[in-house]
């Protein structure tokens, strides 16, 4: 090491331009990456550097938008928790910005998130995301933080004010007589009634109003199936049989195709797993919808999502904005000795015992004791691109041996809720 000449080392690898160039895309993929993983405070801390920079950069604006929204979301539901961060575990400046979220009150927040994307709004009318996010941001903030919004934001200077009026009166002075403005208040505020109704409704009313939800149809004629999943695990130790699951992935993608046909529902299969038999097209835009429907799915409440301009373009490309996540798993228990003695622990029991008095009972005890025991599942979540929203989620239960017709069967009721009228 002692022999090695200092003045031969090198500043940069490559020429320096290209360094800051590659560390400058790098440092936006980072926004990019934390909206997805839905760490916020993050996300404004690293746009907010870059913005010095960049200060008219449009995609650097906006995430510091979507990440107020985010925040005020997840604070107004009461899941906070999801997306927190502990402040003690972040070092450096950052550290500040987590803090900062840690304390702020919901109410506090969702008026700040309100007039930002307010102002992002007007400086880019265009934008339908952002033009959703506010909507969205600002019904929810009267559906959960102000009861009266129309007193709450009056401009009228005799009243006697809390800071938090005092702060809603100035900040919102230009808009608080705006149409637009207050069309969402009224909005939120009919949202609000709604909401106080629902929560009003008891256990076995609600579970009655899902049942008739889930009993109508979605009415739609076409869809896309995004990387379809086929899967067999062990019931014994839930270990995943790869060979066995991998061989009947593409039966199950040629399956779901015959049988569409038979429901007559136009579907379209993209697959990000087999770059073989899906075009490069395809394949870029299945990445993009798996990461739009993990963040719906990550979310589970109406919330636009970071990415929503980009996939919309999708929906005219495959001539549908419904997309299906599909997945069937096939559960084998295997019988032992000790399942055998587990039945003495339940109604089986008696079967046992009737055995013994009745033997033409021993075929049928001994497919119960003995026999491997099997669960199919398919589980569906249908989704929405134009409307960011889940429209349906439902999942078919047979206790039988995989088969290409139990399959198919449960493939097709499936289809067939899809398909049915509203």
């Amino acid at each position: 090491m002692l022999d090695k000449k200092l003045d031969d080392r090198k500043d940069f690898i490559v020429s320096e331009d290209e360094f800051h160039r590659t560390q400058t895309l790098a440092r936006f993929e980072l926004c990019e990456i934390l909206l997805g993983i839905r760490s916020y405070p993050a996300a404004i801390y690293h746009a907010q550097l870059l913005l010095k920079k960049y200060p008219e950069n449009k995609f650097l604006q906006t995430t510091i938008g979507y990440s107020l929204y985010g925040l005020s979301q997840y604070k107004n539901v009461e899941r906070y928790d999801e997306v927190y961060t502990d402040y003690k575990e972040v070092e450096g400046e950052m550290q500040q910005v987590f803090h900062l979220f840690h304390r702020i009150k919901p109410q506090n927040l969702a008026l700040i998130t309100s007039r930002h994307l307010w102002n992002l709004h007007k400086k880019y009318p265009n934008d339908k995301q952002l033009e959703l996010m506010l909507r969205d941001q600002i019904e929810d903030m009267v559906i959960y933080q102000i009861e009266d919004p129309l007193d709450f934001f009056s401009p009228n200077e005799m009243r006697v004010d809390t800071s938090l009026h005092k702060y809603a009166r100035i900040a919102f002075r230009e808009i608080n007589e705006d149409p637009v403005f207050l069309k969402m208040l009224k909005d939120g505020k009919k949202y609000r009634t709604k909401f106080e109704k629902d929560k009003k409704l008891s256990k076995r009313q609600k579970k009655k109003k899902k049942k008739t939800k889930e009993k109508q149809g979605l009415g739609l004629n076409k869809v896309v199936y995004l990387s379809p999943k086929f899967y067999r695990v062990n019931g014994r130790n839930f270990s995943l049989n790869y060979l066995y699951s991998e061989k009947r992935q593409a039966q199950y993608h040629k399956l779901i195709s015959k049988t569409a046909k038979k429901a007559k529902l136009k579907a379209k299969i993209i697959d990000t797993r087999n770059s073989q038999s899906t075009k490069a097209k395809d394949f870029n835009n299945a990445t993009l919808l798996k990461s739009w429907s993990s963040e719906m799915l990550d979310h589970d409440m109406y919330m636009i999502t970071h990415n929503y301009n980009q996939v919309q373009p999708l929906a005219k490309l495959y001539n549908t904005p419904n997309i299906v996540l599909m997945s069937s798993l096939t559960v084998k228990t295997p019988k032992s000795l000790g399942n055998v003695l587990l039945l003495f622990t339940d109604g089986s029991a008696y079967l046992l015992i009737g055995t013994v008095f009745y033997p033409y009972l021993l075929p049928y005890t001994y497919s119960i004791a003995f026999k491997p025991q099997f669960e199919n599942w398919t589980v569906s979540t249908v989704l929405d691109i134009e409307n960011n929203q889940i429209l349906r989620r439902t999942k078919n239960i047979f206790k039988q041996k995989a088969n290409k017709h139990i399959i198919q069967m449960s493939l097709y009721e499936s289809m067939q809720k899809i398909k049915k009228p509203k």
